[in-house]
């Protein structure tokens, strides 16, 4: 799988390879490590998480460490590729400068240990959400991070310390991760018994299937990539709207209810649970839509499900149809 579309260097080109993956216990770890160890290419995969993965195959060797743990250096000696996946998402009851050494500083030690290793193959997967709000936006936009979501904000402060460390990495921006795999939390908005009403101002927003995100990875070491790319599905949708309704046709009861109202609702219920309510809400009413152009064109990557197909495997996930 790994052929460089670069071979200048010889010995880049059809290498048989060793790949150190991080929060290889993640949801989307769960997706893409049976396509890795699948691959004749990949000799072995590494992977390091806080807690043991649901996966097992020969190629596969799990060590239960924090990716802030100086050892991760001396971990990831003898390896020729980097999958960077480990990041904090929800903050729940941890403090911001917690999330923060987690996030940022965490991610900081996996890319200095790949630079003292002298791994330049090193895929990072970011996301959409550090563009903040705008439509069909192109890997060019000015990241704005949007001041209520401290991941978006973590993101952008990772891609930008990648990019000075090792100009060859390659960042793979995508839209909200849906699918049978999908943190549950996400997978559990489909259930919702009432649909947001926007009014006038509907917002419009993507998410893209796991199994594509997994596709734009391979492809991006396949090809050699370096740079930024967008993954998303074609759909343009409502999250909170058109895919949460869409369950009136499955046959469960869902109501209308102003988005205003849940808004505020959100907002009483934090300041007495301090949960990421208010900070989900805030998200199902931004427009946020991007261009996949660059991954079609230099990747060869396009989206083979769309947005209903990750809803209705998500549902399926959660023996809701």
């Amino acid at each position: 799988m790994f052929q460089y579309a670069n071979c200048s260097t010889p010995n880049r080109c059809l290498r048989r390879m060793k790949i150190f993956l991080t929060g290889s216990s993640g949801c989307l770890a769960s997706v893409l490590l049976p396509a890795l160890v699948a691959d004749t290419s990949v000799t072995s995969v590494t992977g390091i998480d806080i807690v043991e993965p649901g996966f097992a195959d020969p190629k596969f060797t799990h060590v239960t460490m924090d990716m802030r743990n100086p050892e991760v250096h001396d971990l990831m000696r003898g390896h020729d590729a980097v999958i960077h996946l480990a990041f904090a998402v929800k903050r729940g009851r941890m403090s911001l400068p917690k999330m923060t050494e987690i996030n940022v500083g965490g991610s900081q030690n996996v890319i200095d240990a790949a630079i003292a290793n002298g791994i330049g193959t090193f895929l990072n997967l970011s996301s959409v959400s550090v563009y903040g709000t705008g439509e069909n936006m192109t890997e060019e936009a000015k990241p704005n991070p949007p001041s209520w979501f401290a991941y978006a904000d973590h993101k952008v402060e990772v891609e930008r310390y990648l990019a000075a460390k090792i100009p060859s990495a390659v960042q793979i921006r995508a839209h909200l991760i849906v699918g049978a795999h999908a943190q549950k939390f996400l997978r559990e908005i489909f259930l919702l018994p009432v649909w947001l009403d926007f009014g006038q101002s509907q917002p419009k927003q993507q998410v893209v299937h796991e199994a594509d995100v997994v596709d734009a990875i391979l492809a991006a070491l396949k090809k050699g990539a370096q740079g930024i790319y967008n993954v998303a599905a074609d759909d343009v949708i409502a999250l909170g709207g058109d895919y949460i309704r869409k369950g009136q046709e499955e046959g469960r009861k869902i109501r209308r209810m102003p988005f205003s109202i849940v808004r505020l609702s959100a907002v009483l219920a934090q300041t007495v649970m301090k949960n990421d309510l208010p900070t989900l809400i805030s998200m199902l009413n931004t427009t946020a839509t991007v261009s996949c152009e660059k991954a079609r064109r230099e990747l060869g990557w396009q989206p083979r499900r769309s947005a209903w197909q990750a809803r209705t495997d998500a549902l399926r996930s959660l023996d809701a149809i």
